[in-house]
């Protein structure tokens, strides 16, 4: 039976309840036009940056460059399409990311109606009990007070990643049919073509399964997606295993993440479905206030949308000391690794000066080996070659001085390759006048080494670039399980502690001051789906914990950590709470997130930089939709007794008011104009009650 419980002097936030208890710049010599290239420094492409490109079948030379393109206002597009081949695709504004032609490159980089040609940077992998911790289970099984069950029916979860293995059980129904609808595989040209210049796209179960997997020797992508979406098999199942499932296999640069997220919501809209997405992939360097184009082109394809969530991972960069932000002057060693490469991203703010300085110096001779500096309000690139010492013939230093599209403050990028002696030591000092200013390194760290004229690195302002959008729901990870037995029964433990946050985890907060990340998912030693078709140092036997023989074939599920693995939690639950509201938005998604996050002793009380707002909660966050969906708002009640009481009838009194009572899926289940409504009718459960008036008083009938 139900019970009434009324509590006194309270915010009734439900009403009252009825409960049972990397960018470097080309040299000048290009019209003066900025072309940024990830490891090539000029307007001709360097042979790893051909490798990287190469995506025609894995052909040695490739066929086209992907790129961001700003075009001028009256740039024809239709005849740089004719002359030069190259293919225009998301846009904002007069950016595009573009495809253009290998052999027109020169060509279309000189073109007058092209200001500049961006290769942006090359992305990384940002890396059961998940369930449980994040209150998913409740919500599968309908529990927790909820009158139905949400596990994904009539949803699609995309994902944005490589290394997928379509023949995994764990994206099979109970009927062995692939829940895959849809892929589009950036990476090869054979089969269907996309529109969008580049890849193939397979659109049937039949040629899905033919294919059987992408061309990437990893397993990343088939973790992320049997995390958010695994079917169930072998107790291994994902957290909204009945929704359909669409992937894009991307090449890894930033333009075909963006194209792959542009496929994926015009795919939702062709099919009429909403859509959760996932990006566990993104680049560390770069604008850390959402002004960097990938951030905009993101920000700019979810904007007013409806049904249409997405969720981004904050990166694995968390636990390098590879920041320095100050407003004062600061010094600084760089440890560049021992393979001698590092890059280097300053960001300032608009209407300051800047000026910063990059040193090699031999420590015990005091001899500079090289010195240049870097000034704000120039727009200007340069190079350096053959100093130093013992890697002189090797040497390289390129280095670009940029004034921010968007905002017009000033930024610095710098590349250097270089392995310097032991008694030599990379210097970096910055100097402005009280204006804030981040200085990030890509690969190593900086130090003080003790001298206490310099600065030490900071943790804060880790997060990637790509993760610092206004739209995306930014996720990073903390510890969920601290060991495991793989197959041969081989325990491992790891040094961390459970509800801590996980090391490796990107940190904000946004340059701009904006709490980054939103929530924090499990995302420690996570178990999911690997790929069977997999390289075999991608799947060691020490990641692999269950394994099941289906279709002739050995499948296997093991562990990996990181914000790669919090992220697709979270996209799961959205797309849990997109079947009961099919059309959430973002915004409101993130409210429910943010107001409905677990705190605890990690987290502390108040969102930071570490944790954002919390841990997510699928339970909390849909209890809030629903009740916001419904149009329940927080009141404060007057004084009012607790009433408790086993009696065959109880009547709720409210003097003068209507009466509304819901089911906390929303429905609402009973209503009365006036000032008294019976209950009796009612199962035992948590029920929200409405009621529009403040005098109130319990009234009971015999037994």
């Amino acid at each position: 039976m139900a019970r009434i419980v009324l509590l006194s002097k309270v915010f009734f936030a439900l009403s009252f309840f009825l409960s049972m208890p990397f960018m470097a710049s080309a040299q000048s010599s290009v019209s003066m036009k900025r072309v940024l290239l990830y490891d090539a420094h000029t307007a001709k492409l360097s042979a790893p940056t051909l490798a990287r490109m190469s995506v025609v079948n894995r052909s040695a030379k490739p066929a086209f460059v992907q790129a961001y393109v700003r075009l001028r206002d009256n740039a024809d597009i239709r005849r740089l399409n004719r002359q030069y081949g190259a293919i225009f695709n998301v846009n904002m504004g007069n950016i595009h990311t573009a495809v253009i032609p290998h052999e027109c490159w020169d060509a279309f980089v000189a073109d007058e109606a092209v200001t500049y040609v961006d290769m942006g940077n090359e992305v990384h992998c940002m890396m059961d009990s998940v369930q449980i911790l994040t209150h998913a289970v409740e919500v599968k099984k309908g529990n927790g007070g909820l009158t139905s069950s949400f596990q994904g029916e009539g949803i699609l979860i995309g994902i944005v990643d490589n290394g997928f293995d379509f023949t995994h059980p764990a994206f099979a129904d109970e009927n062995g049919n692939c829940r895959i609808e849809c892929v589009w595989d950036q990476n090869v040209m054979q089969g269907g073509g996309s529109a969008y210049g580049y890849g193939s796209v397979y659109e049937t179960p039949e040629a899905i399964q033919t294919v059987r997997h992408d061309q990437s020797a990893d397993t990343h992508g088939t973790h992320v997606l049997g995390i958010a979406g695994g079917s169930p098999c072998l107790h291994m199942e994902g957290v909204a295993p009945k929704a359909k499932l669409v992937v894009v296999s991307t090449n890894k640069s930033e333009q075909g993440i963006i194209d792959g997220v542009d496929f994926l919501l015009k795919y939702a809209e062709s099919v009429n479905k909403p859509i959760s997405i996932n990006v566990s992939l993104g680049t560390i360097l770069g604008q850390k206030d959402g002004t960097g184009n990938f951030a905009l082109m993101l920000d700019l394809l979810l904007s007013d949308k409806k049904g249409q969530l997405l969720s981004i991972a904050a990166g694995n960069e968390g636990h390098r000391f590879s920041v320095i932000q100050d407003k004062a002057p600061s010094k600084t060693f760089l440890q560049v690794p021992a393979y001698g490469r590092d890059n280097l991203f300053f960001q300032g703010e608009q209407g300051h000066s800047y000026q910063m300085t990059i040193t090699l110096r031999d420590t015990v001779s005091q001899q500079v080996l090289l010195e240049e500096k870097l000034v704000s309000g120039k727009v200007e690139t340069f190079s350096r070659t053959k100093f130093g010492t013992d890697d002189k013939e090797h040497s390289s230093l390129h280095a670009s001085s940029q004034l921010n599209e968007k905002t017009g403050a000033p930024y610095f990028n710098l590349n250097l390759s270089y392995s310097k002696k032991t008694t030599e030591a990379w210097i970096v000092s910055v100097n402005s006048i009280d204006g804030k200013y981040l200085v990030a390194s890509d690969y190593g760290e900086f130090t003080s080494n003790g001298k206490t004229d310099f600065k030490d690195g900071s943790r804060e302002g880790t997060i990637a670039s790509t993760a610092t959008g206004k739209n995306p729901v930014t996720v990073g990870a903390y510890v969920s399980r601290k060991e495991y037995s793989d197959l041969s029964g081989k325990s491992h433990v790891m040094e961390w502690n459970k509800g801590e946050l996980y090391p490796l985890s990107g940190k904000g907060m946004t340059f701009d001051n904006r709490i980054k990340p939103d929530i924090v998912a499990p995302g420690a030693a996570v178990i999911s789906s690997l790929n069977s078709f997999a390289a075999p140092y991608a799947v060691p036997a020490s990641m692999k914990v269950k394994k099941t023989d289906y279709n002739g074939r050995t499948y296997y599920w093991g562990t990996s950590s990181g914000t790669s693995m919090a992220t697709p939690a979270v996209t799961g639950i959205l797309a849990l709470w997109l079947q009961a509201i099919p059309t959430l938005d973002l915004e409101s998604a993130k409210e429910a997130l943010h107001a409905t996050a677990i705190h605890d002793k990690y987290t502390g009380d108040q969102p930071n930089g570490y944790y954002g707002y919390g841990k997510v909660d699928a339970l909390a966050g849909l209890k809030y939709l629903l009740d916001k969906e419904n149009g329940i708002q927080q009141v404060e009640m007057d004084s009012c007794p607790i009433f408790y009481e086993e009696s065959s009838q109880r009547i709720l009194l409210l003097q003068p008011t209507t009466i509304s009572v819901y089911a906390l899926d929303g429905r609402q289940v009973l209503q009365k104009n006036g000032s008294e409504l019976g209950v009796e009718s009612l199962p035992a459960g948590i029920y929200i009650v409405r009621a529009n008036g403040h005098s109130l008083k319990i009234v009971k009938t015999a037994r």
